[in-house]
């Protein structure tokens, strides 16, 4: 949960060594920065996947749950093919904007308990996620078409 150069380095190493991507969460804009940085020098491991987080007011640091935060990352990511997903911590992703928005704009978000501890099931959290993900046409991506999709190079992942 930061980009302090040893942990950086000690990430960047791991994946080399196992051929795997690296989950990056990204809390507030400065982290933004730092992989952005990463994807341009051609650092940012092959199979990365970003997590933008939102929050209430109630939390420190990350950016509210509005368009405009949201904008603000797609501008910083602009030009780059980076995938990356939204996640509402403490709330429910699918009653805001930026649910639809990030699957116009060729995102995903985050549904689970994991984000919204005392929200439904996981089940029903991915059944409303299905509606959302079905009614703009885009496909739902997991097991070996995640690895496919997220361009996993680690071989005892890849599909045959």
């Amino acid at each position: 949960y930061g980009f302090w150069p040893d942990d950086t380095h000690l990430v960047l190493d791991v994946c080399e060594e196992i051929g795997t991507g690296t989950s990056i969460s990204v809390f507030e804009p400065g982290w933004m920065k730092n992989v952005v940085a990463m994807a341009r020098a051609g650092t940012l491991p092959r199979g990365s996947k970003l997590n933008i987080y939102f929050a209430d007011y109630g939390w420190a640091g990350m950016a509210p749950p509005i368009p405009e935060a949201l904008q603000l990352y797609m501008h910083m990511m602009e030009g780059l093919d980076l995938k990356w997903s939204v996640g509402l911590v403490g709330q429910n992703i699918m009653d805001t904007p930026l649910a639809q928005m990030a699957l116009e704009r060729g995102g995903s978000f985050r549904v689970g308990l994991e984000d919204w501890s005392t929200g439904p099931s996981n089940l029903e959290q991915f059944e409303r996620a299905k509606e959302m993900i079905n009614k703009v046409g885009r496909p739902i991506v997991s097991g070996v078409d995640a690895i496919t999709y997220l361009d996993i190079p680690f071989p005892a992942t890849r599909p045959n």
